[in-house]
């Protein structure tokens, strides 16, 4: 008697399994839209950023995130440390900009373990991303972000 009851469980577990599994027939995630959106290519951040930030990073030991953004020959890095070198985060940042120096003597930087300073990069970050700045105003932006940590005289 238990063994046809178990029996039974088991067929209807299975028919409602494969019904479950066919609803999803013909929906994938991957396809491409009926009418693809035109896409412009609107990149105002310099194409070192990158390795920048994988050379700070690789370098720095105590920095577990960077964020950057650049403009023309001047760069906006934020970084962040770890639970035991926040006490030295003014050192760090130091010794960011002295390797930045390093890496590329034309290079303007900026670097600041500011939270706000980070936040407002990547907020820049994601402007650039949704095309939402033309050339004028993302200066004007990056121009803001960068009196967070360097207000004028």
């Amino acid at each position: 008697m238990k063994n046809k009851i178990l029996i039974r469980l088991l067929a209807i577990s299975l028919v409602i399994i494969t019904l479950a599994a066919c609803a999803g027939v013909g929906l994938t995630l991957d396809e491409e839209p009926i009418n693809p959106i035109q896409v412009r290519q609107m990149n105002y951040a310099g194409y070192e950023q990158e390795a920048i930030n994988r050379h700070v990073l690789d370098k720095f030991d105590s920095i577990i995130e960077v964020t950057s953004v650049m403009n023309k020959d001047e760069i906006l890095l934020a970084i962040k440390a770890s639970t035991f070198e926040q006490f030295n985060e003014q050192q760090i940042e130091e010794k960011v900009k002295d390797e930045l120096k390093n890496f590329d003597p034309d290079l303007k930087s900026t670097v600041s373990s500011d939270q706000k300073f980070f936040l407002e990069i990547d907020r820049l970050k994601y402007h650039i991303r949704d095309q939402n700045l033309n050339q004028a105003e993302f200066d004007v932006q990056f121009q803001k972000v960068k009196e967070i940590v360097t207000p004028r005289n």
